[in-house]
């Protein structure tokens, strides 16, 4: 195939690569080797969970991030009785947005592990949905390139080795139940498509994959966005439009529905209370401008190889006269569709130089396109030097604006990381882009087999992607476990600091309230509905979840017998708290200053 008049040896190269409806049955499914990619996530997973733990005085302290850590006190809460509540006793507020994996932590819960362990076993269970992930992305890369050997496992391994999703699903959030609920659905249907599915076997893989569906809303509600996408091509690509659709379809309204009906009977809202905190009361702009910074930022870093050649393999396809690939198309418009919600909600509170956490479940199915893209460019390369030239042009670019430091990356992150920690970053995309500039111009490259090209290019693209996020967590372990320990640690200062009836202030909700097992006052407002529902402040960036608080209700009304520190404190509010009628203790080598009512804090 070249970039013109498409020539008949290039296009039964590429249908014998990429196309079931050609040939019929899929080749040989190779179980042994499809597994290759699930060992791997397994061993990543171990690496990063042994080495994440971190010592209380003699004991070793598997804490989850701190959101995380939010959903496990409501888990611990609902499995001793009180029901899904932050405080025992308290009008419940949805204080988090992940009910499913919610209802997952209370049966760990239910087991009583000691607080310490109790967030390894969560991790240990999101390692498995990990390697399962790994294992459907592989599968779905054999079932849309079924003749070919090696690239699908590729697929597989970049899927296992992802760190943005393995780092955010083994910490503790809900990243990993989304994306292998989400792959697996897409398998499903994917496989009740083909041409050779028996009707009956169709019927049970598309409720199958209903299922999947119905289960990722249970989980997360942005799910449905996705959901919408994967009954639209059952619709298009089924003999039994109507019915295929209604089958995906059926679990999913019937399941949303009734978790609508069940959060207004529970909670008084059809939405969770997470909803009005980050999105509530902030005008569109804003919540745009943030998202595209997001959407520039994952773009010029760490996916930019696999967009590129994702995009060059619709173009190159297009250009030679063909059809993508079936499934192809749903792969990309699930990514488009995500990218799209991340860009309107404002991205994730927390970025970094790491993908946003509402994209990461799904592009897995990104590197799927990616190795399509990069057998379509191997074999382009055979007759043109363009394709590889371009793409390795728009790495070159990407470097040089990342060099540049041209996003407004204090709009994304309070905490910004110092610009050489991005060096080797950005090192490497030029290395790549350069090479593959190269590799354009020389003739070697045109003689040798496109499954070699493609198989080096397709690694060039788990290398570009995780890469550096592996050698910074090498060098530092996962970069928020110091700011987790922090907080456990004031979890486990305040439980024997304080009277048990104590009620503490705090900004840091998750870790903090866990392991102090006292009540808590929510000073930023992911269980206090008046909090979520104010105005935000706005003499600060826009940060989702982080900039809605009201000291004068939250301690001056509600009078928490001890304050864990003040978020952004303006010198009128520091007087307030003497006002109040509030002591300061500063913890020593911290640095943190702690605020209390007289008799109720004794530092210990």
């Amino acid at each position: 195939m070249v970039t013109g008049t498409p020539t008949v040896d290039m296009s039964v190269e590429a249908e014998h690569f990429a196309t079931v409806e050609t040939h019929g049955a899929p080749a040989s499914p190779r179980q042994l080797w499809d597994l290759l990619p699930v060992a791997m996530s397994l061993l990543s997973s171990c690496a990063f969970i042994w080495r994440y733990p971190f010592l209380i005085g003699r004991d070793r302290v598997y804490a989850l991030f701190d959101d995380a850590a939010i959903s496990m006190t409501y888990a611990r809460n609902l499995a001793e009785g009180h029901g899904l509540v932050w405080n025992v006793g308290q009008h419940p507020v949805e204080g988090y947005s992940n009910f499913l994996w919610t209802i997952w932590m209370a049966a760990i819960e239910a087991a009583h592990p000691p607080d310490g362990e109790a967030g390894l076993w969560v991790m240990l269970s999101s390692a498995l949905l990990l390697a399962a992930n790994a294992y459907v992305i592989t599968r779905i890369a054999r079932r849309i390139a079924p003749n070919a050997r090696l690239l699908p496992i590729v697929a597989g391994l970049a899927a296992a080795l992802y760190y943005s999703l393995n780092s955010w699903s083994l910490v503790g959030m809900e990243t990993g139940l989304v994306a292998f609920l989400s792959s697996l659905a897409i398998l499903s249907v994917l496989r009740s498509c083909d041409p050779l599915t028996s009707a009956s076997s169709s019927r049970r893989l598309l409720a199958v994959g209903g299922i999947a569906l119905a289960l990722g809303v249970l989980t997360r509600d942005d799910v449905v966005i996705a959901a919408a996408v994967i009954v639209g091509f059952a619709y298009l690509r089924s003999t039994n439009p109507r019915r295929a659709a209604a089958t995906v379809a059926l679990p999913v309204v019937v399941t949303g529905v009734g978790h609508v009906v069940f959060r207004i009977l529970y909670y008084g809202y059809p939405v969770p209370n997470t909803y009005f905190l980050k999105v509530g009361g902030i005008p569109e702009v804003t919540k745009l401008h943030r998202g595209l910074i997001v959407l520039a930022q994952n773009g010029t870093l760490q996916l930019v190889l696999p967009s590129s050649l994702a995009l060059a393999y619709f173009i190159l396809v297009k250009r030679s006269g063909r059809r993508p690939v079936t499934g192809s198309g749903l792969l990309a418009a699930v990514v488009v569709v995500q990218v799209t919600y991340m860009v309107a909600v404002g991205g994730d509170s927390y970025e970094l130089s790491f993908s946003d956490r509402y994209l990461a479940p799904y592009v897995p199915l990104l590197f799927v396109l990616a190795i399509l893209g990069a057998w379509e460019v191997a074999i382009a390369a055979r007759r043109s030097r363009l394709p590889m030239l371009i793409i390795g042009v728009v790495l070159l670019a990407s470097s040089a604006l990342t060099a540049a430091a041209w996003l407004p990356v204090a709009d994304l992150q309070q905490t910004v990381e110092p610009p050489w920690h991005l060096t080797p970053w950005i090192v490497l995309l030029a290395s790549i882009g350069l090479l593959m500039i190269l590799a354009s111009r020389s003739a070697w490259v045109g003689a040798r087999s496109p499954k070699i090209i493609a198989s080096v290019v397709s690694i060039a693209a788990i290398l570009a992607t995780s890469a550096i996020p592996y050698a910074s967590w090498i060098g530092q372990n996962y970069q928020f476990r110091d700011l987790d320990a922090f907080v456990t640690f004031d979890g486990v200062l305040i439980a024997s600091s304080t009277p048990s009836n104590a009620t503490i202030g705090v900004t840091g909700a998750g870790n903090v309230t866990f392991f102090d097992h006292r009540r808590a006052v929510d000073l930023l407002g992911y269980s206090d509905h008046r909090i979520a529902t104010s105005r935000p402040h706005e003499n600060l960036p826009f940060q989702p979840g982080h900039d809605k608080w009201d000291y004068a209700y939250s301690i001056g009304q509600l009078r928490p017998d001890v304050v864990l520190g003040l978020f952004h404190p303006t010198p009128t509010d520091l007087l307030d708290m003497t006002r109040w009628g509030y002591r300061q203790y500063t913890v020593p080598d911290l640095g943190q200053t702690i605020y209390y009512l007289p008799g109720w804090f004794h530092p210990n």
